[in-house]
């Protein structure tokens, strides 16, 4: 008794005290407790006699924690004992005890019955629990036993990792479904019955007030756990990967209920049930709903009869009508009041199911999650069933009807983000579905509707957006604002600030941000306006016209004025919506139908294009002639119109849309799609000319300018543009102010001439590209020429001696510009002709200019980083277009250059490093001057330094042979450079940066193949550091292609070792002294074979990567190499069994996977190996299973 005192008045400390100190002491005492000998016994004893909550808690949340980690260890008879206290404190002990603790104890009852679930007793719980929670009625065992009976659902719902694997879960998980989980829904449909029955007994029996309140107060908090449970056991995991118990996944699951469920939710009485108890008693309501939300996801096929699953669906959507009629009219008694005699002989529930048809739901104020769990039912609905079946539905229309009131309610009350975007997305998925209804009237009603719903949600976006300030560009970056006037004709506010454009774009400040509600609801809605594509057309246009006139008179008046932002945020709204119905993906899946051999849609595509062009170009005008800064919301909208514009009639993907160019020719007088063309150039040139200081416009105009480049038939066709000539000729930032404000930024620059040479490029005649690129890099000479005068050079770009001297911020800013721009045009050659003609250019001039500003800016880690980003562009053989002809030495000359820089980078790390052995490592010349951050800094250099390497060993432009006979030991110096400042690294410094990691293997990879020698020639403690971070690599990552590479690299060198050590017929001196030296590696490390071989064979056997290629080779290399350790992992293996059996079966194994596997490493034998290592993996887990099972028994 005395230790239990203690152990209670630590517990208490444990939980209450203040000080941290006392906390401590009391855990460190409890655990030691805990870690005892007999702790188990004196734990369920002190269980048993306790009365401290805090020590029930502890000690059962302990013991539970045990039997997790080492459920094996414990007896039958401790077992039965665990369970009995449990149900005994439960049953016996519970009564004004805190839910934490209750909760506790049903937690250790669940995960001992799971756990022990093979044995008979387990798998009576459900007798077992209505013995002891149901049998005496008492209402407060029944909420206990309905709460454990959820928590034991929970459990077998979620795999324990620490107790079981992903097959003995799956085994139970299965059983447990197949044999109580019905009979607990089932228990749990009992039990609402009841409170239904009590309800009408409130209703029929002579009560007082009094009497009925309490009788239906004390069913409530039952009706609420019985739901919790209904819940629970619907989101059950029935196919083994519980993805869907979020409501955010769950939005597209079917619930795949086994077929022995069907009787139970095919009863007539299922449905109505809950619509009685959810118009009845309103603290169900909201549970009701997310029952009602997974009947409407169950699969259609586990309904064996037609009429049944359309009675089911009949019922659903009948009930959840009955909830909307309450939306339509707040004063709305939709009672019945029936009180005709009903049969004697019918049963008091199924008399409230008679009675109750219409539902009194008008007991409820408009409460916003319960409209949510009414948005996803329908949404649900829709989604599960066939327009076709709902269509069949008598009370299909009204129903429909009431969801779009429901839908305007949601607009009036500014609802949640997500019940707009269900309700939306039901009404568009509605929209797509059209063309499969065949009753025409249905149809009409539909369009109607739907039509009705889009001008709601129009209408409402509106007048969201036009109660938000939109500025002019050099209003939002002054922060000046302006008088507010009086609008008299129209019903809008002017209650500005400067969050309008996040409302309809999203926050353009951070690209990754969260997207607009505005663009998020678009793309449903589209569907809507396509569904009734003329009606929408006209309704569209008549607003636009109207606000379009009053932008243009004020703008001509008061520019600047708030209702000019009002304007330009309507016309912005209607120039999004025109693009996305131009532009909408699943246009074909809408009924359209045909006319005067052109479409209603194309016919309504060149209606609101022309209208979006006449806005574009006027817009466009008066800005220019009055040099106003006009807004940048409506310039984003013109871009995002233009894109999908081009998606449908300009991208090459598409069919000829020649009709349309007739019909805009009939409007604008338009005369082809070329003079299409130039109104989109024109207005990419202007942004660019005019949106300097806007990046949001400048991105999306550069991405837009790209994607009309990229396709080669749109890009042949931009050519004969005008604008595109005199932009390939003129293309400085005299012209284009963003290339100089943004210098530094590389995406603006480095796109904008990748977009331009593209363009060129795309020219079919192979002389008219010469003629055209050497005007094209006019600039670049004039700015290289500059550089030279910057680095202090007077004289021609031929000359090399360069002095070095301080550099001014404009400098450095013309540098890192150069070397941007140089960039984009070496990154737009996709083919062999390109790529020769722009390395003529840059060659040997240019790539004596870039060692030049490397050896005069030692202390700029950007100049020397962009330097490195164009090399490894330049040495990227992307879709094999560096091959030179035969007779051009272009491939020694490349790598020449390339390895002239990266000798001087890396000899310059080496040399900065020393012997220091801090983790610092940015002392280095040129990173001298970074600010933050600076490890990453030098592991960036480090990473492409690597990457240009690989590409020139890799990119097969020239034998890399050609350099041992004619440059000496340069590669050797740069190889082994690199790789001693890899190796002299902490290894974590390295493996937690994942690109860096994945640069160095695929180097080691490729060095290993064909220059295996530069790996094999260093001593032997760096050859023992390289090969461990090497199989570091397929150890700690998921990723593929970094544990080919890592199995690559280790198997080539011990296929190397294996194939020539024993060879007498070597006769090659260099090979046989590599061999040599590997060997002496072996030697000097007795020890890294073996446990490669433990660490290669842990790794297959319980990371489930048998059936990697690249593994079971490596696995047969080291296997051949190591067979004594193969002999002695197989019988260790063997001596850890007991029984005698098991031994000659482990053993049968063993010698199956060696079997007919000759000792030699060709093809032949390799396959035949890795599909032997795939079987002996899953039969030795078969097989320790089985063992383990035998063992508990």
């Amino acid at each position: 008794m005395e230790k239990l005192k203690t152990l209670e008045q630590l517990t208490i400390k444990l939980y209450e005290s203040p000080s941290h100190q006392l906390r401590s002491q009391s855990e460190e005492a409890l655990t030691e407790f805990i870690n005892s000998r007999d702790s188990i016994s004196k734990i369920l004893q002190f269980l048993d006699k306790t009365n401290c909550a805090y020590l029930r808690l502890y000690l059962s949340a302990q013991l539970r924690k045990i039997i997790i980690e080492k459920f094996a260890v414990f007896s039958d008879k401790e077992i039965d004992e665990i369970k009995l206290v449990s149900i005994n404190f439960l049953t016996k002990k519970s009564k004004g005890v805190t839910n934490f603790v209750k909760v506790s104890f049903q937690r250790l009852l669940a995960i001992v019955i799971k756990l022990n679930w093979e044995t008979e007793s387990s798998q009576q719980v459900v007798s077992m629990f209505t013995d002891v929670f149901f049998s005496n009625q008492d209402q407060a065992l029944c909420l206990i036993g309905l709460k454990t009976f959820g928590i034991l659902v929970e459990e077998f719902s979620q795999q324990i990792t620490n107790a079981e694997s992903f097959l003995e879960h799956r085994q139970r998980t299965i059983s447990f479904r197949g044999q109580i989980l019905l009979d607990i829904f089932r228990l749990g449909i009992v039990f609402l019955e009841s409170i239904a029955t009590k309800f009408l007994l409130n209703q029929n029996e002579d009560l007082n007030q009094q009497q009925s309140t309490n009788r239906l107060e004390e069913s409530v908090q039952l009706g609420l756990d019985a739901l919790d449970l209904l819940t629970k056991c619907l989101s059950f995991d029935f196919l083994g990967s519980p993805y869907y118990l979020t409501e955010t996944t769950c939005d597209q699951f079917i619930l795949q209920l086994p077929p022995c469920w069907a009787n139970t939710i095919q009863s007539k009485d299922m449905l109505p049930l809950f619509f009685l108890l959810y118009a009845n008693i309103s603290k169900f309501r909201s549970k009701i709903l997310q029952v009602l939300f997974f009947f409407s996801s169950i699969r259609k096929s586990l309904f064996t009869d037609e009429q049944l699953r359309k009675d089911f669906l009949s019922n659903l959507i009948s009930g959840t009508l009955g909830i909307l009629l309450k939306y339509q009219d707040p004063n709305n008694n939709n009672t019945n009041n029936n009180n005709n005699d009903n049969q004697e002989n019918l049963n008091i529930l199924q008399k409230v199911i008679n009675q109750n048809q219409n539902y009194d739901y008008n007991n409820e104020d408009y409460d916003q999650s319960i409209i949510h769990g009414l948005a996803r039912i329908v949404y649900k609905i829709k989604l599960n069933h066939r327009m076709k079946s709902l269509t069949q539905i008598d009370q299909f229309l009204p129903w429909m009807e009431e969801i779009a009131n429901l839908t305007f309610l949601c607009f009036e009350m500014k609802m949640l983000d997500n019940t707009e975007n269900y309700l939306l997305e039901f009404w568009g998925k509605l929209s797509t579905s059209l063309r499969y209804v065949r009753n025409q009237d249905v149809v009409k009603t539909l369009k109607r509707v739907v039509h009705k719903v889009l001008v709601k949600w129009i209408n409402f976006v509106l007048e969201t957006i036009s109660k938000e300030d939109i500025k002019t560009a050099n209003t939002f970056n002054s922060g000046n604002s302006f008088s507010n006037y009086n609008n008299n004709s129209h019903n809008y506010e002017d209650n500005f600030d400067e969050d309008s454009f996040d409302l309809i774009f999203g926050s353009h400040s951070k690209p990754l941000g969260k997207e607009s509600r505005f663009m998020i609801a678009l793309e449903a809605t589209t569907g809507l306006g396509l569904c009734n594509y003329p009606e929408t057309t006209q309704f569209l246009s008549e607003l636009f016209k109207s606000s379009f006139e009053s932008y243009k008179k004020l703008m001509s008046t008061k520019w600047g004025h708030p209702k000019c932002g009002k304007n330009a945020a309507v016309l912005s709204i209607l120039v999004t919506l025109f693009g996305s119905f131009v532009g909408y993906k699943h246009r074909k899946l809408i009924h359209i139908k045909e006319e005067n051999s052109l479409t209603e849609a194309t016919e309504c595509d060149a209606r609101l294009a022309a209208l979006t062009f006449n806005l574009l170009e006027w817009n466009d005008s008066f800005l220019l002639q009055s040099q106003h800064t006009g807004y940048e919301i409506l310039e984003v909208s013109f871009l995002f119109f233009l894109d999908m514009f081009r998606r449908s009639y300009v991208s090459p993907s598409t069919n000829s849309r020649n009709a349309i160019y007739l019909r805009l020719y009939e409007l604008t007088n338009f005369k082809n799609n070329i003079h299409l063309l130039k109104i989109f150039i024109n207005k990419i040139i202007n942004n660019l000319q005019i949106w300097s200081n806007s990046e949001l416009i400048l991105q999306r105009t550069l991405t837009l300018f790209d994607k009309f480049a990229q396709p080669y038939c749109v890009g042949a066709k931009l050519l004969s543009v005008k604008k595109i000539d005199n932009l390939v000729i003129n293309h400085t930032e005299i012209i284009f102010p963003f290339i100089e404000k943004y210098s530094e930024n590389r995406s603006y620059r480095t796109k904008f001439y990748q977009t331009i040479s593209t363009l060129l490029f795309s020219e079919k005649e192979h002389i008219v590209i010469e003629k055209i690129f050497s005007v094209f890099v006019d600039p670049f000479q004039k700015v290289a020429e500059q550089i030279i005068l910057i680095l202090g050079q007077q004289s021609s770009l031929k000359s090399t001696n360069f002095t070095s001297h301080n550099y001014s911020k404009n400098d450095l800013k013309v540098i890192l510009g150069f070397i941007k721009d140089l960039l984009g045009v070496v990154s737009s050659a996709n083919n062999t002709k390109v790529y020769t003609l722009i390395f003529d250019w840059l060659y040997p001039d240019f790539f004596k200019l870039f060692n030049e500003i490397i050896i005069s800016f030692p202390n700029h880690y950007k100049v020397i980083i962009q330097i490195l980003k164009l090399l490894s562009e330049i040495s990227y053989n992307r879709y094999q277009r560096i091959i030179f002809e035969s007779w051009s030495p272009n491939g020694v000359y490349l790598v020449k250059a390339l390895i002239s820089t990266v000798d001087e980078i890396s000899t310059k790390l080496v040399q900065s490093m020393g012997n220091k052995n801090d983790n610092n490592y940015s002392n280095y010349p040129f990173l001298n001057n970074c600010d933050n951050n600076n490890n990453n800094k030098f592991f960036k250099c480090l990473k492409l330094l690597m990457e240009i390497l690989f590409r020139a060993i890799s990119g097969n432009y020239v034998s890399i042979g050609v350099f041992q006979v004619y440059s000496g030991n340069t590669l050797h110096n740069i190889i082994d450079s690199l790789i001693n400042i890899i190796i002299s690294l902490p290894q974590s410094a390295i493996l937690n940066r994942f690109e860096l990691y994945e640069t160095f293997i695929s180097l080691i990879a490729i060095l290993s193949k064909d220059l295996i020698e530069y790996l094999i020639k260093r001593n032997s403690k760096q050859f023992k550091t390289l090969i461990q971070l090497i199989a570091q690599g397929f150890a700690i990552t998921q990723n593929q292609f970094i544990c080919d590479r890592c199995c690559m690299a280790i198997d080539s060198i011990i296929e190397f070792y294996f194939i020539n050590y024993n060879n007498q017929y070597l006769r090659n001196e260099k090979t046989r002294n590599l061999t040599q030296i590997l060997n002496s590696h072996f030697e000097n490390n007795p020890n890294l074979l073996k446990d490669l071989f433990n660490f290669v064979f842990n790794i297959v056997l319980f990371e489930s990567k048998s059936e990697n290629w690249a593994i079971s080779k490596l696995f047969l290399s080291l296997m051949l190499v190591e067979k004594e350790e193969f002999l002695n992992i197989k019988q260790n293996k063997i001596n850890n069994i007991d029984n005698e059996e098991d031994k000659v079966k482990l053993e049968q194994i063993f010698e199956e996977l060696v079997s007919d596997i000759e000792n030699n490493l060709y093809r032949v034998n390799k396959s035949k190996f890795r599909n032997k290592l795939e079987k002996f993996v899953d039969e030795i887990k078969i097989f320790d299973i089985e063992y383990w099972k035998k063992y508990r028994k």
